[in-house]
């Protein structure tokens, strides 16, 4: 298909915009996402100066081509097609997100940006200072002592662990989640899925890992790049 196609969402389903060419091309486009070998659904979710905005994205991935469909309000939609070679810059384009930052915290002032490295802790402490934290900030403090020594940067025990895993929470501007299934071997069932989050100073991957029997959360950084090979993993996990 040359170039993209506009889409609005009308009471008989999608149309092309303004114009009714292209007809075949939009046809072809929508039964690759409606039968793709191995489909890709994309959310991204960022706030913009208080205001929160959301991208999703279907990609049909075959062996050739990928078809992606694309909606930020649910009405308006684009459609293309492309070859499978062009597939991971436009993986990349979804992850360059500039997002300004919030009125007075500075990037080279927050928690998560003093700490470049990797950063772990347990899942359990993760989820219990996710709640809560304006209206107990005490229940931080003593969570994090609890924990003292269990979050680390690059295998060291923090030295604010406190500041870094409120940080983690308060600091995100954006979330990003990549699900990959496979559609003969394992239908409608989720077999693979990506997480980043968006801080001021770039994209952190969340993974999580098994240490000594405790269940842990691994933040890295990573660069828009590599979110084509972290999804090309998954979806050769299933053939694709």
């Amino acid at each position: 298909m040359p170039g993209r196609v506009r889409l609005t969402l009308t009471s008989r389903g999608l149309a092309p915009t303004g114009s009714a060419t292209g007809t075949d091309e939009v046809l072809a486009g929508l039964r690759a996402l409606a039968d793709p070998e191995v489909r890709v659904d994309i959310d991204v979710a960022a706030r913009r100066g208080g205001r929160s905005r959301h991208l999703h994205v279907w990609q049909a991935v075959g062996t050739g081509r990928v078809a992606t469909l694309a909606t930020c309000d649910g009405r308006h939609y684009e459609l293309d097609t492309l070859p499978r070679a062009a597939w991971g810059a436009e993986l990349a384009r979804l992850a360059e997100l500039e997002l300004p930052l919030d009125p007075g915290l500075v990037v080279a002032e927050g928690a998560v940006a003093r700490t470049p490295g990797r950063v772990e802790l347990p899942l359990e402490l993760l989820l219990a200072t996710a709640t809560d934290r304006t209206r107990r900030p005490e229940l931080l403090v003593e969570l994090t002592r609890l924990g003292a020594g269990t979050v680390l940067v690059d295998g060291r025990p923090a030295t604010d662990a406190g500041a870094l895993v409120t940080a983690l929470h308060v600091e995100a501007r954006g979330r990003l989640e990549a699900r990959v299934r496979g559609t003969t071997s394992a239908p409608h069932r989720p077999v693979g899925r990506a997480v980043w989050l968006h801080y001021p100073d770039g994209w952190r991957r969340l993974s999580t890992y098994q240490r000594h029997g405790v269940a842990g959360v691994r933040f890295a950084a990573v660069d828009p790049s590599d979110l084509s090979t972290e999804v090309t993993r998954l979806v050769e996990a299933v053939g694709g």
